[in-house]
């Protein structure tokens, strides 16, 4: 009796581990691979031939994403998703689009991301076209959030840029640097502008490389800025959507080498 009774309970917590463990295994599975996250780009070939395509692709790390297709003058960006079961690519097509449907596959090989899509016509029609994509910008950063004074920032995108686009100046000094530009976004409100012209708020803000290696902060940008002629001054917009922050680079640093870091006010 005692042996049934042992056999019995074996069974049961075998029963009750079997399903988590399958979950567990299937969670793995759907998974996409943290080296696909980021923003692509490349071109694609249609199949049977034509003007070449040029691709945005973004991927989050949920699989989830945004993809943008440039023909000529034709272009179109809808969300997409990517799954790992079967390496599917679909794309969420709007009820209003001509579009019937566009899906396809996805394959990693190194660091070229190969994209195999076919986008079929609510009119019956089909088109095809194989696609190679580099990975251009900052990925573990996007979408990344940090609490600056009483707001919620919301990391859009990072990239290395050449100080001559940051100070088009023939006497500027950092013409021959190169910076990280950051893209901070309010979530879900705005900034006021008078917070972004406090120099010491902004001081806040600071970067460095995985070595550990400080980069200064050179300036600070946003948008909604006029001009009055009359008055021969610049103005501003009460709020902001978002701002921009440049850090100048030491030595051969790549984007995913930063680390972006916000103090709190003292």
């Amino acid at each position: 009796m005692k042996k049934t009774i042992s056999v019995l309970c074996v069974l049961l917590c075998l029963l009750c581990v079997l399903p988590l463990t399958a979950l567990a295994s299937d969670e793995a599975q759907t998974e996409i691979p943290s080296e696909l996250v980021g923003i692509w780009e490349g071109e694609g070939k249609p199949k049977n031939g034509g003007q070449s395509i040029q691709l945005y692709v973004r991927v989050m790390s949920d699989g989830s994403g945004e993809y943008s297709f440039d023909q000529g003058t034709y272009h179109e960006s809808v969300p997409f998703t990517i799954s790992r079961e079967g390496n599917r690519f679909s794309v969420d097509i709007p009820a209003t689009s001509y579009l019937g449907k566009v899906d396809g596959t996805w394959e990693l090989q190194d660091d070229t991301l190969l994209l195999n899509i076919t986008s079929t016509f609510t009119s019956g029609g089909s088109y095809s076209y194989l696609a190679e994509c580099k990975k251009t910008r900052a990925t573990e950063h996007i979408d990344a959030e940090y609490n600056w004074l009483s707001y919620v920032l919301k990391v859009d995108t990072v990239e290395i840029v050449p100080g001559s686009d940051v100070d088009r100046s023939p006497l500027s000094s950092i013409k021959d640097k190169t910076l990280a530009k950051v893209r901070l976004l309010g979530k879900d409100q705005e900034i006021v502008t008078k917070d972004l012209q406090d120099k010491d708020q902004m001081m806040l803000f600071s970067m460095a490389d995985t070595k550990g290696n400080d980069m200064s902060l050179y300036s600070v940008s946003y948008w909604n800025v006029g001009f009055d002629q009359e008055k021969g001054t610049f103005f501003t917009g009460d709020t902001q959507e978002g701002f921009f922050l440049y850090f100048l680079l030491e030595g051969d640093v790549g984007v995913d080498d930063l680390v972006l870091t916000v103090k709190a006010p003292q």
